[in-house]
């Protein structure tokens, strides 16, 4: 399927029983609107980040001194990286149909889109920082705090990559700027959102100074394992796990300074966070019970499949057991 799904509606009307559809007494609409994608239908813009960040991307732009790309390459940026599946079709051959259809060489445009790239990423991911921070998410190595360091830590890992050398703090005081009418609760957290920020810049800082060592003694114990001197996935996965290196840096870092050559896959932030959310599904609380002490309990009544109208009721306990909870 091909296009852009502005809003859902699916009509429950019917139920199969004995083979036959049967009209269901009460009637359900299940709906589903993306709010800033019908903006971005509205406004015509290239991209949804265009539509909704666009002051704020033109003014860091602006800022930063950074090229803007022609509409015709947004335009053919959005299409086909809307297509795009990173398992099956690899970045690189997106900028090459870009280039071929704005008649540009390939370099150029990679440059470009990956500088437009990073602006994306920084009002993204800057906004969903704001509000976790707002909520009291602080960035660190488990729960949802291993989230908000997973997205400041591509944030920097992007200005890294493109070359932006103005401090993450004051991007997102220009974002926090931007905000401010929207969303003043947001606002008044500023200074806590902006020291927390500061905080995990300068340990990333400090990461890139050491970076050099930790990649060069993950490489010499993978060769004393296994004999060979490489990298594999698994061990960007770790450095980013055990380190916060991002891949990206690792494959610069031991280009320059051991020569060796590492691959990063396209989709390697997804494979991460689908990691991680696996181990988190893992980790919730499994109730041990034996079959033996319900048995003879009576099968609970769904009271409300047999009335949805029904709002209150009366029940009652049957027994009480001793249940373990374990992890």
């Amino acid at each position: 399927m091909g296009g852009l799904e502005i809003a859902t509606l699916v009509f429950m009307h019917y139920r199969t029983v004995n083979g036959k559809y049967v009209e269901m007494p009460m009637k359900i609409v299940d709906t589903g609107y993306g709010l800033e994608r019908i903006y971005w239908l509205l406004t015509g813009k290239p991209t949804v980040y265009d539509a909704v960040f666009g002051p704020f991307i033109e003014k860091l732009r602006s800022r930063l001194g950074l090229p803007k790309p022609s509409d015709e390459m947004l335009m053919h940026m959005a299409t086909y990286f809307g297509q795009l599946d990173p398992e099956v079709t690899s970045i690189e051959k997106a900028y090459e149909y870009i280039s071929s259809k704005v008649g540009m060489d390939v370099n150029e445009v990679r440059n470009i889109l990956k500088v437009q790239e990073t602006l994306y990423m920084l009002s993204d991911h800057g906004r969903t920082l704001s509000w976790m921070m707002t909520d009291g998410v602080i960035p660190s190595n488990s729960g949802v705090g291993y989230l908000g360091r997973l997205l400041l830590r591509r944030m920097l890992r992007s200005m890294y990559v493109a070359g932006i050398e103005m401090p993450l703090t004051e991007i997102m005081n220009m974002e926090l700027e931007s905000l401010r009418d929207d969303y003043p609760e947001v606002y008044e957290e500023r200074q806590t959102i902006l020291e927390l920020i500061d905080l995990e810049e300068r340990k990333f800082k400090e990461l890139l100074r050491q970076a050099p060592g930790i990649i060069d003694r993950v490489v010499r114990d993978r060769e004393r394992r296994t004999g060979k001197r490489e990298l594999t996935v698994d061990d960007l996965m770790m450095l980013y796990d055990s380190q916060g290196l991002p891949p990206e840096i690792v494959r610069d870092v031991a280009s320059s300074k051991l020569g060796l050559s590492v691959s990063v896959p396209d989709d390697f932030y997804s494979r991460l966070a689908a990691r991680y959310q696996r181990q988190v599904g893992e980790e919730k609380p499994k109730v041990d019970v034996n079959p033996v002490e319900v048995q003879d309990l009576p099968q609970t009544r769904e009271l409300f499949y047999e009335n949805m109208r029904l709002f209150q009721f009366n029940a009652k306990s049957l027994g009480s057991l001793g249940v373990s909870t374990w992890f």
